[in-house]
């Protein structure tokens, strides 16, 4: 693999198309969809990494008061220049993760430390390869409650039941 060196801006840039070229199917056909969005998971954020010559990997898993923490790195291969580092974090309070085994909390601490690397280094690319694609890494939106959704959805009948009794009274709405 190369290392790309540039002078101006425009050949990084050119450098990071290719790769989103290069990873656009896996990236595609691993992304997820959560409540309406696409988002991408561990292994498409790998692609994009190994395509701009680099390897994602994971260190230091530590148990933490209320969960598991681990730090995701990326490295350029060539020569193992650090140039992303990031922190993963599973709460024993997680629905799905709480109850599991500890080697499960383990491993997903790690995938999230290692997506969340990836995606401070090419999120970028992301754009470059669908713009409807959520930077976000995938393993971290999983675990978002649905509580914007409720709020919505309560304001939205608590108004139903203004606009009713407004009218109930003759008064104007909108």
């Amino acid at each position: 693999l190369a290392v790309v060196v540039a002078d101006n801006p425009s050949t990084l840039i050119r450098h990071a198309s290719d790769a989103a070229g290069v990873c656009r199917e896996i990236v595609m056909k691993t992304a997820c969809t959560i409540q309406g969005r696409r988002y991408v998971k561990c292994e498409g954020w790998m692609a994009i990494a190994t395509a701009h010559g680099c390897i994602a990997s994971s260190r230091d898993v530590k148990v933490v008061e209320g969960g598991w923490t681990a730090i995701g790195e990326i490295r350029r291969i060539s020569d193992g220049v650090l140039l992303s580092q990031a922190e993963g974090y599973v709460g024993k309070d997680e629905k799905k993760w709480g109850s599991c085994p500890e080697y499960a909390s383990r491993a997903m601490a790690q995938t999230r430390a290692i997506s969340r690397a990836c995606r401070a280094a090419f999120a970028h690319v992301v754009i470059m390869i669908d713009g409807g694609l959520s930077t976000t890494p995938a393993e971290e939106s999983m675990t978002r409650p649905k509580i914007a959704k409720i709020k919505t959805g309560m304001i939205m009948d608590r108004l139903e039941l203004l606009e009713e009794d407004m009218q109930g009274r003759n008064l104007r709405v909108g």
